[in-house]
């Protein structure tokens, strides 16, 4: 029932909270400058080091002894996450950096907390970026991830606060590359995520404010960015986009759509973890 004038409305408890600081912005990539003596620890795919973004980010860090894992792939299986950690043991790294798309920040993700248990080493506390080469998942402001056991044909959702990553650097020009089948799954990505958080019985005026401004700008700017991969302002916006709503998964609790994602039946049919299942 509507509250009328001088009337009464429960109002519950929430909260707001978020810790990943964001940089972004055409030269945001600038801000790894400040990574200087340490051992770092790029996580990423082969991909990404083939079409030079790698050895972009790589000209950051002069200061730093850099080891690069490249053997992520979509849908990360339990042996590649295995696979990081060695290669974390074996460099004894001291910052990590996620450079690729949503599959690739899981792995890191994953690879921080293993590392942690197996290890003994207090990976909460060390430098963790996280770079995205896509805009759609969201992953790099998230509690969340998502490791596959290729052997079961299952999904694993990981969920802790100690996987957000600590920073997020949102560079347009490492989006540029993505083909325009890429961008458009992981715009749909991206609207999905908005209309869910828009939806849910736990929304709120901020969680509102943020998914209005996220479907607008999806509207707006992605048939830009399809048409136009280089157009490095429509890059921006679906990059901004991208991380105002999966941020609310942890209040919301949205994970209907994810659970789904998730699914053997859904698994056995090999779709990536992008908007091009939203349809289905």
């Amino acid at each position: 029932m509507s509250a009328g004038v001088g009337s009464r409305m429960e109002v519950v408890m929430q909260e707001f909270s978020f810790s990943t600081r964001i940089f972004f912005g055409e030269g945001a990539l600038e801000r790894l400058r400040r990574v200087e003596e340490r051992r770092v620890l790029i996580v990423t795919d082969r991909f990404m080091v083939q079409i030079g973004a790698i050895e972009r980010v790589v000209s950051y860090l002069t200061r730093c002894e850099v080891t690069v894992f490249d053997g992520v792939v979509p849908d990360p299986p339990i042996e590649v996450v295995a696979a990081g950690v060695k290669a974390f043991e074996e460099c004894q790294a001291e910052t990590v950096i996620a450079v690729g798309g949503g599959s690739t920040i899981d792995a890191a993700k994953a690879i921080r907390a293993i590392a942690k248990k197996v290890l003994q080493i207090e990976t909460d506390k060390m430098e963790c970026f996280a770079v995205p080469t896509t805009s759609g998942t969201g992953s790099e402001v998230t509690d969340y991830a998502v490791i596959t056991d290729s052997a079961r044909g299952v999904k694993y959702p990981l969920d802790s606060q100690a996987l957000r990553p600590p920073v997020a650097i949102l560079d347009p020009y490492l989006t540029a590359s993505a083909p325009a089948s890429v961008t458009a799954d992981a715009g749909m990505d991206v609207l999905t995520h908005a209309l869910e958080a828009y939806v849910s019985t736990n929304a709120n005026d901020f969680s509102d404010a943020m998914c209005e401004k996220a479907i607008s700008l999806v509207f707006r700017f992605l048939p830009l960015a399809y048409k136009d991969g280089g157009d490095l302002l429509a890059r921006t916006k679906m990059q901004n986009a991208s991380w105002t709503c999966p941020m609310w998964w942890a209040e919301n609790t949205l994970w209907q759509q994810e659970s789904i994602r998730g699914s053997q039946k859904l698994w056995t049919f090999r779709l990536p973890m992008s908007g091009l299942e939203c349809p289905i």
